[in-house]
């Protein structure tokens, strides 16, 4: 059953939308930060759609709403994925603009106001914002923070307006009445549900500026099982994106989606894919290992050539169920 406290106001300006599943502690940092913004509480509104999570999510927003002077609303929901919980606060949202972020999304006090300032001077309805994501800095050192989370942002530095591949949910604002026009999150996939979204958003004019003064810092370890599973996921959802858009093939070759049976994997892919095999590969990662210890560069190539060729697996099985 939905709980909310306060009742939600009558004319907010922006919602932020927070779907959540078995991170109690750090859903409560996330509303923490929310609670600093430099903007008046009573402009934002803030929904939490707990995922069918079983470790208290729902009390602890609940108890940490108390204390919060914007309008908080908690609903729980069977386990459903991200995207239905993000449909979900959608949904329930009132304000005319929605931010999108995770539950490990710590913001730093400007962020809403920037998001705010941003969309006053773009009012257009196809105009969405993207601010900036950094690591945590009270997290310790991990190399696959670099790996992952670091190299999707560092190729936006310096650069104001961005294509639909960088339409990230860590941290996007858009105009509620352009999702209600175009569509909501495809719920049906589990990874790359943000982009996919993104794709669509550009065939009816998407713009997305880049504002890294929008800046928040992103509250999770990474470690190496953690990085090398993402290569899993993402094989399985490029699949899953291509049989439901076999038109966007030279997108998503672009995104790895590197498939013999459909002619997309180069000759540098058959060369690795003789270097790395199942037998291999526990030695690749030990060599990883080691080499993170003495040369982290070198530990980064190899990593990324461990997740190439897991991903390429992840297709080539995803490819061969269906």
């Amino acid at each position: 059953m939905p709980v909310a406290h306060p009742a939600p106001i009558a004319s907010p300006d922006i919602a932020v939308l927070i779907p959540t599943f078995n991170r109690r502690d750090v859903v409560v940092r996330c509303l923490a930060a929310l609670a600093q913004q430099t903007v008046a509480p009573e402009r934002i509104e803030i929904v939490v759609v707990d995922d069918g999570s079983s470790d208290g999510t729902a009390a602890a927003v609940t108890a940490a709403a108390r204390g919060m002077a914007s309008a908080v609303r908690c609903v729980s929901q069977a386990n459903a994925g991200a995207n239905a919980a993000r449909n979900r606060g959608i949904d329930l949202a009132t304000a005319p603009l929605l931010l999108i972020i995770n539950d490990d999304t710590i913001a730093t006090p400007a962020l809403v106001g920037e998001h705010l300032r941003v969309h006053a001077d773009y009012p257009a309805e196809e105009v969405a914002v993207l601010g900036q994501m950094v690591i945590a800095p009270e997290l310790p050192f991990s190399l696959f923070h670099a790996l992952h989370h670091e190299a999707s942002f560092a190729p936006f530095a310096g650069l104001r307006e961005l294509d639909w591949k960088a339409f990230l949910t860590s941290n996007i604002s858009v105009k509620r009445r352009f999702l209600d026009r175009v569509g909501r999150f495809d719920e049906g996939l589990r990874w790359h549900e943000d982009i996919e979204l993104g794709e669509r958003l550009a065939q009816h004019g998407l713009r997305l500026l880049y504002t890294p003064a929008a800046l928040a810092h992103h509250l999770h370890m990474l470690d190496e099982a953690a990085y090398l599973r993402i290569a899993d996921r993402e094989g399985q959802a490029l699949v899953q994106w291509y049989m439901r858009r076999p038109d966007l093939l030279p997108d998503l070759v672009a995104l790895g989606f590197n498939a013999a049976p459909l002619g997309t994997r180069r000759p540098r892919h058959v060369a690795a894919d003789l270097a790395i095999t199942r037998l291999s590969y526990p030695l690749w990662c030990a060599l990883a290992r080691a080499l993170a210890r003495l040369t982290p560069e070198g530990a980064r190539i190899v990593y990324r050539k461990l997740f190439q060729w897991r991903k390429r697996q992840a297709i080539t099985a995803e490819l061969a169920a269906r």
